[in-house]
């Protein structure tokens, strides 16, 4: 099936999240509940129970957390769904449109407990009047953040794309591409350190590569997610 259906695609998400979040409501709700209370008290405890360095970690972990849900869509899809008649643009859409709804659900989720359990610690840890503690806006709404999330997210759907076809390519061509998207990264911030190239430019040369790194990720990622879909049908003629 070719071309691209906004109404199929959103059936496609509707379906997956169904099958992989609700089928099991409760069951759902408890990993939620669990995540949502446990990293704020994790978080307290690896900072030795300083109030903004706790936030501050359970914000990133809570929303790593979140962008590696993109694994479990492009998991179900890969092992389970890649025959269902819509087409590979509409299923690798609804796979980022997936993650987004679910990443929107955690985030509220963990926004009240979060909010509620650093509230009650401030109040604890105060000799004054403690003061109302909100997750994720304790010093502003960082976007930054949020880019980062999307930017593990794509780059987790690549690598999981990729690892499932690492038979095409063998495991020294596997490890070698990782590593040289890692260097991608990292040169710009190993470069900036050593002194070779001043702040401004390091920052962007590092925008630079991670916009080559998010094109790479994007493209890359749905051609292997062809080849899988073609190799599916194969099997089955």
């Amino acid at each position: 099936m070719n071309g691209f259906s906004f109404r199929r695609m959103l059936l496609f998400s509707r379906l997956q999240i169904g099958e992989i979040y609700l089928k099991d409501i409760a069951k759902t709700l408890r990993i939620v509940a669990i995540v949502s209370i446990s990293l704020p008290l994790l978080s307290m405890l690896f900072t030795g129970g300083d109030l903004t360095e706790s936030i501050d970690f359970c914000e990133t972990t809570m929303l790593a957390f979140i962008s590696v849900q993109i694994l479990a869509f492009c998991s179900d899809l890969t092992s389970r769904r890649m025959l269902i008649p819509a087409s590979l643009m509409e299923k690798f859409v609804s796979i980022y449109l997936s993650t987004i709804v679910v990443g929107i659900f955690f985030l509220v989720f963990s926004f009240i407990v979060g909010s509620a359990g650093f509230t009650a610690v401030s109040y604890m840890k105060s000799t004054a009047n403690g003061n109302l503690t909100f997750l994720y806006f304790h010093n502003g709404f960082h976007t930054a953040k949020l880019a980062s999330t999307l930017l593990i997210s794509i780059i987790a759907l690549w690598i999981s794309s990729f690892h499932s076809a690492r038979k095409r390519f063998g495991k020294a061509v596997f490890w070698a591409v990782i590593l040289g998207f890692a260097a991608l990264v990292f040169v710009p911030v190993m470069l900036k350190n050593s002194g070779a190239i001043s702040e401004k430019a390091a920052t962007l040369l590092a925008i630079t590569s991670v916009c080559i790194l998010v094109v790479i990720c994007i493209v890359w990622g749905y051609r292997l997610l062809a080849t899988y879909e073609q190799d599916s049908k194969n099997k089955t003629i």
